[in-house]
């Protein structure tokens, strides 16, 4: 034995030689620099950047271990920071340990990461200076296979490995914002600290964090212990972290402030973040977690368009969470506002099971005030309205245990010490009680309400009693207020305490009053609302005297019930803007409806208000679904009733006497069975006045009858018109309703006299009847304007698309001038009587579609007509006088152009109404025949033939013409109907015959025969000097035409010259032969002129 190690000891003892020599004439570091250099190429063009290690030294016995110094990862530019620094990398492993123990003790002495940097940077567009690195790296080589479960002997070596400290020192993040909108915004982590001291993978090891967060001092501390690690065993539970410990102090928050969207509803530019946090067992591997500490926001502002006063947020999160067993203990919770606090305690049980149970869950408030929370939410503030004040302290208690089966509630809100204005409706002084409470037993089927009360100055509502079984409740309520001076409660009121010195009391007293007993098979129930000897009079608002309301219901609500209501209020003298009710002026409502089986009988319905009372009976059967009820309403003055509802006093029907019977029957489940009468039914407004009766049956299809006479009948001042309202949609709003194309109508209407839409009408008939979306009028007559109109047999088709038509009308002897100017605004345009027929068919909405495919025909007749914009004898005579100096120019008819006489037939088509056959118009020029079309847009396109009477030739020439007869003037009329235009004359004949005729009668014609002889050879002479020079000019061009060069030239201009005295030669030949002319014609007619 002591041989071998003898043996053993040379051999180590050579082996520590050895290593030694080899240390001595081997260049380990130069070896280690040398493979470096080689292979860091790759890594940048990995990386796609520039990549800096500086030297690595190396050290052995007692240590190995090495240092990397200067490493960097540079920037996207030579001046940009770099991406990545590192001071130095220092790595020792105790080899000593390792080689003793055959690497069972593999003990990492040191890992320290020293200085380092990393510099981010966010351009303007959003990208981040990284994004090219982490885009090649994506795109590297695909990922390897899942790694293999690690082999026994890797698993014990990692689980033996120790490091004795793993360090990042002085580490520092920075970042540089340029997308904030604003300037560069920079926030950094400085001194970062991340420490693990003594790990041992299999054992619990400590972490430690520390850092300057936007500060260059620490003030952010983290503490956990973690372990031991599972190592290559999926299975096993978590890690377990018996505590985690945190501690910040005041890091400012204004550093976060760049990155927060704008409309952030919180500002943190002077907030701080402190906290002093320890939880037990965050991961509950041994069954809870436990939360104590502190943390707190310091100068927090909250606010959009306006920012809130400052103020401090702290919480004492102390609770204890149990998930395993479902329980939230938050015995010690705390939250703060400032000095305002808000407790909790209790616990939460079951919540995990879907059974969740609360024992002796509290919550409460100490020193809440709203004024100040207002002030720290002016979001809330700005939210309230306009002129509302709500300032001072409030209280809130719940108490609450249970489960979701049943539950004991006990909570109270209380605001007397609060300051509510709310402008023009309520203010409440501090000290004037205003608060709630309730105290009660819940359960799933059952409610014991022990008690609830409301308090408001001096009125105190209370209410007790018990539901039992909500899915078939049986209600034991009882409450009310009693009787209770209403001075306090009214006061609350702005107007009165406006109105009223404090030292003067409001008298009167008001009473609440509420019993409700009973479940489906049997109720009693009573509601009392009453005022007594009441005498509050404001401005605004008056209200004096008695007066109450009491509704009640008793018996069986499936069987037998009976229901009474009762409103008693004429005693009451009421002055607001709504109503004004003088005391004694009748307001009462008697009601008594009670059930007997399947029928309900109404046995008595009356109503007073004022000059109006209405009263009324009826039963429905609920078995057959049958009703039969009758509704008397008394004629009565409207006027009267807009005495005390003021609002309608400037209504149209303020004016009016209004009375009718109702009656009602059928299933009011089955539309279709409905019929409704009214009888008796009378309306009158000023001097207009309807009566008749009306029948609906069938509300689903509806059938009405309807029957109506009215003396005097004016819808313009029964509704007059409001403001102008926009122009209709073109083309209409869409379809007929479905409801109106089922109407089945027949009724008649009778109107003595009557106006609508400013048509004046006599002696009106009509009756309409429609069925299946049809329209007939098998009458519709009315005088108008001095004549009868018609339009029985007219027709309307509701049930397409477009509305469908067939008008049949006629006129007799209608006044045209009133008609027009009154109805179609052409006011002075055309007078005379008319008559006519019209039978058109046609379709569309608005009057664009229907003109275009309007068909039918037209007859038309005026007698002792004139148009008014049109005078037929000036637009003839006018281009006549310019050509015979005998006739004078007319100064215009006597208001236009006459008609004695005008008939035509019209075939209506396309748009236009076109004559039949030639129209004759009889007028003081002569007989005038007309034809063509006049466009349904009033366009005229008329043309024709006046047979011009000789007298008016006479007239116009002072009697020096008299032609032997009528002489035809082509014309034609256009422009439109109500500025027609007459032109087209044809004078040039006209003129030549009329100057002849004048020849003729002073004997004249030989000479004129002659002058005209004399003329046409002065013509035929020019002519031939024509031919002569022309003939010359093509000789003289024909020579030019052969010279070449610059003789070219010369033979053109030669041309030109000839051309030139051909021309005058003409002239001067045209011109001797027409003064021959005129002057043999002027001595001729020289005894004319």
């Amino acid at each position: 034995m002591k041989k071998l190690l003898k043996i053993l000891a040379a051999l180590f003892g050579l082996f520590i030689v050895g290593i030694g020599a080899f240390l001595f004439f081997f260049d380990f570091n130069g070896l280690i620099n040398e493979q470096k250099d080689k292979y860091l190429p790759e890594v940048e063009k990995l990386l796609g950047r520039k990549v800096a290690v500086g030297v690595v030294k190396t050290t052995f016995l007692p240590t190995l271990g090495a240092e990397i110094s200067d490493i960097a990862i540079k920037g996207r530019t030579e001046k940009d920071d770099p991406l990545l620094a590192i001071g130095s990398i220092v790595l020792k492993v105790d080899l000593a340990r390792a080689l003793t123990s055959l690497g069972t003790d593999v003990r990492l002495s040191t890992l320290v990461v020293h200085g380092l940097t990393v510099n981010v940077v966010r351009e303007a567009d959003g990208s981040l200076s990284f994004d090219d690195v982490a885009q090649r790296l994506q795109s590297g080589p695909p990922p390897e296979e899942k790694p293999k479960p690690l082999d026994p002997e890797a698993k014990k070596f990692i689980e033996n490995l120790q490091l004795q400290r793993v360090a990042i020192e002085e580490g520092r993040f920075r970042l540089l914002d340029k997308a904030t909108g604003g300037a560069p915004a920079e926030t950094s982590i400085n001194h970062l600290l991340v420490e693990l001291n003594d790990v041992v993978l299999k054992s619990p090891f400590d972490v430690h964090v520390e850092a300057g967060i936007f500060s260059d001092q620490v003030n952010f501390d983290f503490k956990t212990r973690v372990g031991p690690l599972a190592i290559g065993d999926e299975k096993a539970p978590p890690p377990q972290i018996p505590y985690v410990k945190i501690k910040a102090d005041k890091i400012a928050l204004g550093g976060l402030v760049p990155y927060l969207p704008k409309d952030l509803p919180v500002t943190l530019d002077a907030t701080t973040f402190s906290a002093q946090l320890e939880v037990d067992d965050p991961l509950a591997t041994k069954g809870r977690i436990v939360v104590k500490g502190t943390v707190e926001l310091s100068k927090l502002v909250t606010g959009t368009k306006s920012k809130g006063v400052p103020f401090d947020l702290r919480t004492t999160p102390n609770l204890i969470f149990d998930p395993t067993g479902g329980v939230i203990d938050l015995t010690g919770f705390a939250l703060s506002l400032d000095d305002m606090k808000l407790t909790a305690a209790g616990k939460l049980e079951g919540f995990d099971k879907g059974e969740p149970k609360f024992t002796g869950l509290e919550i409460k408030t100490e020193n809440f005030d709203v004024g100040r929370l207002l002030e720290m939410a002016p979001d809330a503030a700005a939210a309230l309205p306009k002129g509302a004040e709500i300032r001072g302290p409030f209280v809130v208690d719940v108490k609450a245990t249970g489960d979701a089966t049943a539950q004991t509630i006990a909570a109270m809100l209380n605001f007397d010490q609060t300051t509510i204005l709310l402008p023009g409706a309520f203010v409440k002084p501090a000290g004037v009680a205003l608060n709630t409470s309730v105290s009660a037993d819940v359960s799933k089927t059952d409610l014991d309400l022990k008690a609830f009360a409301f308090n408001l100055g001096d009125l105190h509502f209370t209410l007790a009693g018990t539901v039992k079984n909500f899915a078939s409740p049986t209600v034991d309520l009882k409450g009310g207020t009693g009787k209770f001076d209403i001075n306090g409660p009214v006061r609350l009121l702005p107007s009165v305490q406006k109105s009223i010195a404090a030292d003067v009391k409001v008298s009167g007293q008001a009473e609440l009053d509420l019993v409700v007993k009973g479940g489906q098979d049997s109720v009693d129930a009573r509601v009392l609302l009453g005022l007594y000897e009441t005498n509050l009079a404001v401005p605004g608002t008056t209200v004096q005297g008695s007066g109450k309301i009491e509704i009640s219901a008793k018996g069986n609500p499936k069987a037998d019930i009976a229901v009474l209501v009762d409103l008693a209020l004429s005693g009451l003298n009421v002055v607001t803007d709504a109503l004004v009710k003088p005391a004694g002026a009748p307001f009462d409502v008697h009601m008594n409806v009670a059930k007997a089986g399947d029928v309900v009988n109404l046995g008595e319905l009356k109503v007073a208000f004022g000059p109006l009372t209405m009263d009324g009976s009826g039963s429905a059967n609920l078995a057959t679904k049958s009703l039969d009820a009758k509704v008397n309403l008394n004629r009565f003055s409207m006027a009267d009733v807009a005495k005390m509802v003021p609002a309608l006093a400037g209504s149209p029907i303020a004016a009016s006497t209004l009375g009718m019977s109702l009656a009602f029957s059928g299933d009011p489940g089955q539309l279709s069975t409905i019929k409704a009468e009214m009888n008796d039914f009378y309306f009158a407004l000023g001097a207009s006045s309807v009566a008749g009766k009306c029948e609906i049956e069938n509300l689903e299809a509806p059938k009405i009858r309807f029957d109506f006479d009215s003396p005097k009948l004016d819808l313009d001042a029964m509704f007059p018109p409001g403001p102008e309202e926009a122009p209709a949609e073109e083309g209409g709003s869409g379809e007929v309703p479905e409801i109106v194309k089922k109407l089945d109508v027949d009724g008649s209407i009778r109107i003595a006299t009557g106006l609508a839409g400013g048509f004046p009408f006599q002696k009106f008939v009509a009756r309409l009847v429609m069925q299946n979306g049809d329209v007939r009028f098998e009458n519709l007559d009315f005088n108008a304007y001095g004549g009868q109109f018609s339009a029985a047999q007219t027709r309307v088709n509701l049930a397409g698309a477009k509305p469908k038509f067939e008008l049949k009308a006629s006129m007799k002897n209608v006044d045209l001038m009133p008609l027009l100017t009154e109805q179609a605004e052409m006011p002075g345009t055309l007078s005379g009587r008319f008559s006519g027929d019209l039978g058109v068919s046609g379709e569309g909405k608005v009057w664009e579609d229907v003109r275009t495919n309007l068909s039918g025909l037209m007859g038309a007749d005026i007698k002792n007509g004139r148009f008014h914009k049109a005078d037929l004898q000036k637009s003839v005579l006018d281009p006549l006088a310019a050509k015979v100096p005998l006739i004078k120019r007319s100064q215009g008819g006597p208001g236009g152009m006459a008609i004695q006489n005008l008939a035509g037939q019209f075939d209506i088509k396309d748009g236009k109404a076109t004559l039949r056959e030639p129209m004759k118009v009889q007028t003081p020029e002569g007989p005038l025949t007309l034809d063509g079309y006049i466009g349904l847009d009033k366009a005229l396109h008329l043309k024709g033939e006046l047979s011009l009477a000789p007298s008016v030739i006479a007239a116009a020439s002072g009697n020096k013409l008299k032609p032997p007869k009528a002489m035809p003037v082509g014309l034609t009329i256009g422009g439109t109907v109500d500025d027609p235009e007459i032109g087209g004359i044809e004078a040039n004949e006209l003129a030549e015959y009329l100057l002849m005729e004048a020849a003729k009668q002073l004997g004249v014609g030989k000479l004129l025969d002659e002058a005209k002889k004399a003329e046409e050879l002065a013509r035929a002479k020019a002519a031939e000097a024509e031919a002569l020079v022309r003939g010359k000019v093509d000789e003289a061009k024909k020579k030019a035409e052969k010279v070449a060069g610059d003789a070219k030239k010369k033979a053109q201009q030669a041309a030109d010259e000839a051309k030139a005295r051909a021309k005058a030669e003409k002239e001067k030949a045209e011109k001797a032969a027409k003064k021959k002319a005129e002057d043999k014609a002027k001595a001729a007619l020289k005894g004319i002129f």
